[in-house]
């Protein structure tokens, strides 16, 4: 299995060459767009065809190189197939191969294709993407313009994932919205202090948007993205802490599949912006890749009744808030603690030679 890791570098963009590179995004962009009208008039998302339809079009009205009008075309094929239709394409980014854009190890220096040639440009790198870049030989990028100005290149690095290991046991882990995630060691990542954040946004959010004025627009853009991040550092900061506990006891990690729960489940009107805005899927993205680079196993496992059992008699039980008690056993204890063991149950009974529901059951 092919391993493709992304590493974000800071791009040392000179005023004076700013306006080429700005020009290049844009006229990046707006072949894209005449990329999907023609695709969705011939209803094709094939990028061969689109080729033949529009390649030297691109390269005459928008003066692109060969390769980027081809890196144009296979975007909008990539987009339209994931059934994004009607998507616009802003002049945020540009695609790049080995064709088009050179790493240089030497001088620490990426070589771009922009309007009317090539440039040189200095990566502003720490220790960490040195580490990753060191003896690579990268063959695609992405250029990015961030809302501050900012420049990034972000260079892909492929990769062979180092194997899993033997597993020696299994670790439940329990996502939720109080609790953003419980282990069945009984840690827990509390969402106190990020509900009080993120209530806090909501507030000046409903505000500003009562407000409708250009300023208020401008400023509900910059909140967005300052929750976005926050929101983001913490499940990557979760994600290293479990996978880092899992790798050093050799243990797989097993996830309930919360796919489509937004639409399963049925909440309170009040509860629904807080429902809608769980990201439980980017946790469970960032937990997926750390666990391929670390070699940890993960597992999905079905959800269905894993907060209403008792982990230790496999009875139904009563959940009320966060605690969870058991008439057959008397067993009680908090919800989450006991929805993560019984996370831990099944990956057992799915990883481990030997271990069935028939045999936690007489054991």
């Amino acid at each position: 299995m092919k391993q493709v890791l992304t590493l974000s570098c800071k791009l040392e963009v000179p005023l004076e060459l700013r306006p080429i590179v700005d020009a290049t995004m844009r006229a990046f962009a707006a072949a894209c767009n005449v990329v999907r009208a023609v695709a969705e008039e011939r209803e094709t998302t094939n990028k061969i065809k689109l080729q033949s339809l529009v390649y030297h079009d691109l390269r005459a009205q928008f003066g692109l190189s060969a390769n980027l009008a081809i890196r144009a075309i296979a975007r909008v094929a990539a987009v339209l197939k994931a059934k994004h239709k009607g998507s616009t394409f802003h002049p945020t980014s540009v695609d790049y191969d080995q064709r088009i854009f050179r790493f240089s190890e030497k001088d620490w220096t990426a070589s771009l294709t922009l309007l009317g040639g090539s440039r040189r440009f200095k990566l502003l790198v720490g220790h960490y993407q040195k580490a990753l870049l060191v003896g690579k030989n990268p063959t695609s990028a992405k250029l990015v313009r961030l809302r501050n100005g900012h420049y990034y290149l972000q260079i892909a690095l492929n990769g062979k994932p180092p194997a899993a290991k033997e597993p020696k046991g299994v670790l439940g882990v329990d996502l939720g919205i109080k609790n953003l995630a419980t282990l069945s060691t009984g840690e827990r990542f509390g969402g106190a202090e990020v509900e009080a954040i993120r209530d806090r946004y909501q507030a000046m959010r409903a505000v500003l948007q009562a407000k409708g004025t250009k300023g208020a627009r401008r400023l509900l853009r910059r909140l967005s993205g300052r929750e976005q991040r926050y929101m983001a550092w913490i499940n990557h900061t979760i994600s290293a802490r479990i996978m880092r506990f899992a790798r050093h006891h050799a243990l797989t990690v097993t996830l309930e599949d919360l796919t489509g729960i937004r639409n399963r489940n049925k909440v309170r009107k009040a509860q629904r912006h807080r429902h809608y805005r769980w990201s439980f899927y980017q946790l469970r993205g960032f937990l997926s890749y750390k666990a391929m680079r670390d070699g940890v196993a993960l597992v999905l496992i079905d959800p269905a009744y894993t907060s209403q059992t008792c982990h230790r008699c496999l009875h139904i039980g009563s959940r009320a808030g966060e605690s969870f008690k058991c008439a057959h056993c008397g067993y009680s204890g908090h919800a989450d603690y006991n929805g993560a063991r019984n996370i831990r149950l099944l990956g057992e009974c799915v990883t481990l030679p030997g271990h069935s529901l028939s045999c936690l059951l007489a054991g």
